[in-house]
């Protein structure tokens, strides 16, 4: 099958960026939904010990659920290229590729989770109750993560050909089962389990989300298919693949490595302090989810463009996008800073735990203005296979800047330093990007006009 390009090459920037964002945004809000449904649940427990105990292997979960994000965002970037040249034939190589190299690293990366996880947790408290719940609760996600895994690489394998849609009917499928069952499995009117209840419900939704996105290759629906455990790795593509996507994975391990030292950090403060900040760090997910959804949405536009040098078209959506996610920066700040504690308070029933919320979700909006352009920076480079570039960026925003940071502002300004540690390292980034991406916005700048004078030429021969 032909790849529908039609959106990517021809269709009108702002139709088109809305027919790509649109549920690309929607995709986000239920993945963000997906994020908060356990913590939503956990804190209507009145248990602070769950709450605190459900961060406590999210590093070793996220190690092994971003090794599909990784991979799949380094081949989404390298099929929209190949796309835009025109080379079509190399799509179920790429595929099959893909999934074979998560598949392998998630069973290996899973492995190694579930052999560390009790010392990791017993580094991070000595809390009895906490470490009780985060074992069990911890055991159970690290054991599914690698369905996670595979079906995020597939949902950006669909979304650099277009399948913008099918991704955000997966999401949903998984976020309605999820809510179901988390009730059901938790609360005592059903089976009581507890924080047991929320891991189990997760894993269900994950494999169903697999399986759909599974189906729908072998259904061969897109230009994209895939036969059943026809596992093989290209090498010689997986050097394309990561020239971006292990770019995109240290940015993930250092994101992992920086809510390993933030956990630490918090319960310095005691356990409603760690509560808080966690549910901070929760909602605000609510505040970026429509930057990242507009951001996922021009990937394969902008990966396409740039593969096929259309430098004015990749220019103009450039433009449009800094335009809204300007304006909807600016308009969050605003909501962020009226309505911070009654949303917090919808994750924790905890007074104190609330209040540490609030006030980590509004020191977040120093952040806000310089967010969305990090953001579109951080997705052309992607996008034009500029890893060297993408690589620095990842090891910067959540590790080389906020980490000393965040240790350096609360020894000196206690449980201040933490709520602005990342509004901090977020101004000292995009600095960074800008500089980084210099020759890039140069590329564009020259290639646009020489386009334009290419056909102002032929107009007049004409």
């Amino acid at each position: 099958m032909k790849a529908d390009t039609y959106v990517l090459e021809q269709e009108k920037i702002g139709t088109a960026m809305i027919r790509l964002a649109a549920p690309s945004v929607m995709v986000s809000v239920i993945s963000l939904i997906y994020e908060l449904i356990n913590s939503f649940y956990i804190g209507q427990l009145n248990n602070t010990a769950m709450l605190a105990s459900i961060s406590l292997s999210a590093t070793l979960t996220l190690l092994i659920t971003k090794i599909g994000e990784a991979v799949g965002i380094g081949a989404a970037s390298y099929l929209g290229r190949q796309l835009g040249a025109k080379q079509e034939h190399v799509t179920y190589e790429i595929v099959r590729t893909t999934l074979s190299f998560v598949a392998l690293f998630s069973i290996l990366f899973t492995l190694a989770a579930l052999l560390i996880l009790n010392p990791y947790i017993t580094w991070q408290t000595m809390d009895p109750a906490v470490i009780h719940y985060g074992r069990l609760y911890g055991g159970i996600m690290i054991l599914f993560a690698g369905c996670t895994s595979l079906y995020t690489a597939c949902i950006q394998l669909f979304r650099a050909v277009g399948d913008v849609k099918y991704p955000m009917i997966v999401m949903g499928v998984s976020v309605i089962l999820n809510i179901i069952l988390d009730p059901l499995l938790m609360f005592d009117f059903g089976l009581g389990l507890g924080v047991v209840g929320a891991a189990i419900a997760s894993a269900a939704a994950q494999l169903s989300a697999l399986f759909l996105c599974l189906y729908r290759l072998a259904a061969k629906k897109t230009a994209l298919s895939w036969k059943l455990f026809d596992f093989h790795i290209e090498w010689t593509m997986i050097r394309e693949i990561f020239s971006v996507g292990f770019a995109v994975y240290m940015r993930n391990l250092m994101s992992s490595l920086a809510i390993l030292v933030f956990t630490k950090v918090v319960f310095i403060y005691g356990v409603d302090f760690a509560a808080g900040c966690n549910v901070g760090k929760f909602t605000m997910y609510f505040v970026n989810f429509f930057i990242q959804g507009v951001a996922n949405g021009y990937l394969p536009l902008a990966s396409f463009t740039y593969g096929a040098r259309n430098y004015q078209r990749l220019w103009d959506a450039v433009v449009w996008n800094i335009r809204i996610l300007s304006g909807y920066s600016f308009a969050a700040i605003i909501l962020v800073g009226m309505f911070a504690e009654p949303f917090v308070g919808l994750f924790t029933g905890g007074k104190m735990a609330g209040i540490y919320g609030a006030q980590y979700l509004k020191a977040y909006n120093g952040s806000l203005p310089v967010y969305s352009l990090y953001y579109m920076i951080t997705i052309t480079l992607q996008a034009a296979g500029k890893g060297r570039e993408s690589m620095i960026l990842s090891l910067f925003r959540q590790g080389i800047i906020y980490v000393p940071l965040l240790i350096l502002l609360s020894q000196t300004l206690g449980q201040t330093g933490v709520f602005y540690a990342q509004p901090c390292a977020d101004w000292i980034t995009v600095l960074t990007a800008l500089f980084l991406s210099r020759s890039l916005i140069h590329e564009i700048i020259v290639g646009k006009e020489k386009q334009k004078l290419k056909a102002f030429v032929k107009e007049r021969h004409v």
